[in-house]
């Protein structure tokens, strides 16, 4: 007998955890009466086109590298929720 939880269990565990708290917040706002934000009456439109961007390429490249690493942790994350969907699928069958 298997005493414990899996991953998985603790996964779909923290996932609901997760989207609980994020329901209490929403009504914590909505009960204290923040509405969606309104516009402003006069909304005056500029167009803006982009057409070159001066860069240096020692500023691009440290920019590239630190654009990779703070992909890491988004991608674990997104393993983790995948590795939760994939075990909350095999906890149906």
């Amino acid at each position: 007998m298997m005493t414990g939880i899996s991953l998985g269990q603790l996964l779909i565990g923290v996932a609901f955890i997760m989207a609980a708290w994020g329901a209490f917040a929403a009504w914590k706002m909505r009960s204290k009466g923040a509405g969606p934000a309104q516009p402003p009456k006069e909304i005056n439109v500029t167009h803006v086109k982009i057409v070159d961007i001066d860069m240096p390429f020692g500023s691009m490249v440290a920019f590239m590298v630190k654009w990779v690493l703070a992909s890491i942790p988004a991608f674990i994350i997104l393993a983790i929720l995948a590795a939760g969907v994939m075990s909350f699928i095999s906890l149906l069958r």
